[in-house]
């Protein structure tokens, strides 16, 4: 019988359990992997010594690689909290409280990024000092420090004291008496055992992603005047259904409510791309709300932000320890927008008010409202709140303590109260339950027009049932239906984005053309058979086979840009993603306007460009068609002779040509620092920008840095450096590069 019994749980994930050392090991932590191991039967409910608890892991194996393909690997939050609490590890006087931790295994920086990470997903600001910096007086401060110390029983904890860790080296270490761990790789392991080895590989394969647990299908979500499309309506341990959250559907824009696991796959399931995300409004830190932040950080334009400071420095500083990243790096991934606490804020059209929760992080819940008809339909989304007898006991705790902090803390209490019961048209509250989570019966006389109940670990009792309905994913609710088609303004704009030199009655009459939805699986060009149509991509997304791994084309995509008036054949086979909408043009009536306005040379020479960054390390994989195709558009070749040198910075003269970020098409250049070659640069290889990325760090550093063309010189792309660095990962690449050759 074997000794080590392995089981692959997921993409990327593996069980490893050796019975006899008492070890049983998660190996990878994405987002939502503790559901996957309770439909897997890893972890079940079981009783010892009459008192009921789960089964499951007792250390967790952490991926070398902190994402992967968009998605975060090390989300240890939710496993470390099952271990603790339902498994009863940290509970007073449970059975199976022995004095072990959970253990975290993985390389020194992983563990040190999970410590800081876990201390922020605990508690969120872990200072009064903090609370100040995110613009609280001080007496606010004082009061949600006092509320912060009661939600951790009377003081924070330092995160040692929560789990143990061991550091992978270069020789085995032990992980449990005879349990013997090696790294063989990067992202691969060797676990041995009295004369047995198992080997663990936790790299992800070329366009394979982390998996949700659950079957999510395909829906139609139209684009409404304002409506709310239902995205999750669980917990972090529903097996069933997503987190909470919703996506706002408001003139046509798409905005997310709060970030949670798997966020692409559920984007996928409604027929929404990525692309066609505005921005997200995000209650707290906590990783079912959290943990697709990642994958939103990996548009190709950084998408707008949206909380109050206070949530947002919480976020900020969770996110960055996660990532082991300055914190300035949440600035590169996305566009911050600030709210300001019990008001109603303008956001293009729709007003948002933000209210503080009391909760262990820092929390705002949120109300979306707009003008109509004399009056305003409103969408109140209460993610995540404390029950009402919650905030009674704690506000009987601070009245015996005294003092303007306690004071101004009950008030707090009493305003949270208030707003959690003003009526809506709709609303959508957290009723988990718990010591932390709502109550569905704190809101059976709650006035609103519909009540939701999201946070459920299950199915909802048949109490709650009479209090509040349950949405479907994908479910929508229009509160403001639209007389207008938003998909028409967003095809011409795309259509003048592309065709920028073509009169507007020209751009008119392709928008003539019909607007077709296609089911999820469908076919539009396939390979190696005549093109009758080219498609603009409006809704959703379009997949191509063939590269490895597959090309995905988002909502803005062209197919048939370039090749579409040739008349040939289809090159690839490309097929709808999900559920989409496209403007479907003949491809006759094609033809004859790029033969009418002659852009056949300037589509070809734009496709050619497409092609060449798709292929290169920097800009392949990261950016979409349509970011593609607005660099391409800028792109301007450059030829580069033997010997010939660019000045890209020198000391005391500042940048001498800063404005570009150069790629090489052909031949090669050297890269100079201090007038020492520190690379030689191939096809596809970039240098430039280093000042605007480095500022005045470079200057300490560095007196000159520059590129001299090789022994048959090279031939240059040059791209305006500003479009670059609006690329979240794209930036963060060339950061990491220009900072590694530095130090």
């Amino acid at each position: 019988m074997t000794k080590i019994r392995k089981i692959e749980v997921t993409n990327g994930v593996f069980w490893l359990e050796i019975e006899a050392a008492n070890l049983r090991m998660l190996c990878g932590c994405p987002a939502d992997v503790v559901k996957h191991l309770r439909k897997r039967g890893l972890i079940t409910d079981t009783e010892t010594g009459g008192v009921a608890h789960q089964t499951g892991p007792n250390a967790v194996l952490l991926s070398d690689v902190l994402v992967q393909h968009g998605q975060f690997s090390n989300l240890t939050e939710f496993p470390v909290m099952q271990m603790r609490y339902l498994q009863g590890m940290a509970l007073p006087g449970h059975p199976q409280n022995t004095g072990r931790k959970p253990l975290l295994i993985g390389a020194a920086g992983q563990l040190a990024a999970q410590l800081a990470y876990l201390h922020r997903g605990l508690y969120g600001l872990l200072s009064p000092a903090e609370l100040l910096a995110a613009g609280l007086d001080a007496n606010t401060a004082q009061a949600h420090w006092l509320l912060k110390e009661q939600f951790a029983y009377g003081a924070l904890r330092q995160p040692e004291e929560l789990v143990d860790c061991l550091a992978l080296a270069e020789a085995p270490v032990a992980a449990a008496p005879g349990v013997l761990i090696a790294r063989k790789s990067v992202n691969v392991f060797v676990i041995s055992y009295q004369g047995e080895h198992t080997e663990v590989d936790l790299n992800l394969p070329p366009g394979q992603l982390y998996p949700p647990p659950y079957p999510l299908g395909h829906h139609w979500v139209r684009r409404e005047y304002f409506a709310v499309a239902h995205a999750g309506e669980g917990d972090g341990w529903d097996v069933t259904r997503p987190c909470m959250g919703s996506v706002l559907l408001f003139q046509g824009k798409v905005y997310l409510v709060d970030a949670g696991p798997n966020i692409l796959a559920n984007l996928n399931a409604l027929g929404i791309s990525l692309n066609e995300v505005e921005g997200v409004f995000h209650t707290h830190a906590h990783d079912d709300h959290f943990a697709g932040l990642a994958t939103l950080a990996r548009a190709d334009h950084p998408l707008k932000y949206y909380a109050t400071p206070l949530v947002r420095l919480a976020v900020t500083k969770k996110f960055c320890a996660l990532m082991g990243v300055p914190e300035t790096y949440f600035s590169f991934c996305f566009e911050v927008h600030n709210l300001r606490f019990n008001e109603w804020n303008p956001v293009n059209g729709l007003e948002v008010y933000p209210a503080f929760s009391p909760h262990p992080v820092e929390t705002n819940v949120f109300q979306f409202r707009v003008p109509w008809q004399g009056g305003y339909p409103t969408y109140a989304h209460l993610a995540d709140i404390a029950s009402l007898g919650l905030l009674d006991r704690m506000g009987q705790t601070l009245a015996t303590l005294g003092g303007p902090a306690a004071e101004q803390a009950q008030r707090l209490l009493q305003q949270a109260r208030e707003h959690y019961l003003l009526p809506a048209q709709l609303k959508k509250i957290d009723a988990g339950g718990g010591l932390i989570h709502g109550q569905a019966e704190d809101f059976a006389t709650d006035p609103s027009g519909k009540l939701l109940l999201a946070h459920l670990s299950g199915a909802p009792t048949a109490r709650q049932l009479e209090i509040g309905a349950v949405a479907d994913f994908g479910q929508v609710d229009v509160l403001i239906p639209s007389g207008h088609d938003y998909l028409l303004d967003q095809a011409r704009h795309h259509l003048q984005f592309y065709f920028a030199a073509a009169p507007a009655p020209e751009i008119e009459q392709l928008l003539n053309y019909p607007l077709r939805q296609y089911p999820a699986g469908s076919v539009l060009l396939k390979k190696a058979t005549e093109v009758r149509h080219v498609y603009l991509i409006l809704t959703g997304a379009v997949e191509c086979a063939a590269p490895m791994p597959p090309e995905r084309l988002p909502a803005g995509s062209f197919l048939g840009l370039g090749a579409g008036f040739t008349g040939r054949p289809a090159a690839q086979t490309y097929r709808a993603a999900c559920h989409l909408t496209a403007l479907e043009i003949p491809v006759a009536a094609y033809q004859a306007f790029v033969a009418r306005h002659h852009l056949a040379p300037e589509l070809l020479r734009i496709e050619e460009h497409i092609h060449f960054l798709e292929s290169t390390w920097l800009f392949g994989q990261v950016v979409s068609f349509p970011g593609l195709a607005r660099l391409a558009q800028r792109m301007s070749k450059l030829p580069l002779s033997p010997r010939e040198h660019i000045q890209l910075y020198q000391t005391g003269a500042g940048a001498a040509d800063s404005r570009y970020l150069y790629l090489v098409a052909s031949g090669q250049a050297t890269f100079r620092i201090n007038e020492t070659p520190v690379a030689q640069l191939g096809r596809g290889e970039f240098f430039g920008g280093d000042t605007a990325l480095l500022g005045e760090g470079l200057a300490r550093q560095v007196r000159s840095a520059g590129a001299t063309g090789g022994a048959n010189g090279a031939m240059l792309h040059a791209l305006p450096l500003a479009l670059v660095l609006d690329i979240p990962m794209v930036h963060w690449k060339m950061l990491e590069t220009f900072s590694h050759l530095v130090i």
